[in-house]
């Protein structure tokens, strides 16, 4: 969760609940990556750098496959 009010996941915004829920997908897909490589949970981390992680990643995930393809 970003806050609370406009910023939650109830907000009237679609762009926020969108924001929310990405976040909360990304805070998930990390503490799942950290579980899978034998590490403890990290529950403090931020859903907001989470979630950027996580497309960061994924972005240079697909970069490096159409780089290869393209090789």
């Amino acid at each position: 969760m970003l806050g609370k009010g406009y910023w939650g996941p109830n907000s009237p915004s679609n762009s926020m609940r969108t924001l929310n829920n990405l976040c909360q997908a990304g805070w998930y897909y990390r503490q799942i990556e950290q579980l899978g490589a034998g590490q403890p949970p990290l529950p403090d981390l931020s859903p907001l750098q989470a979630m950027l992680a996580h497309l960061a990643k994924d972005y240079y995930r697909g970069l490096r496959r159409k780089l290869v393809a393209g090789a």
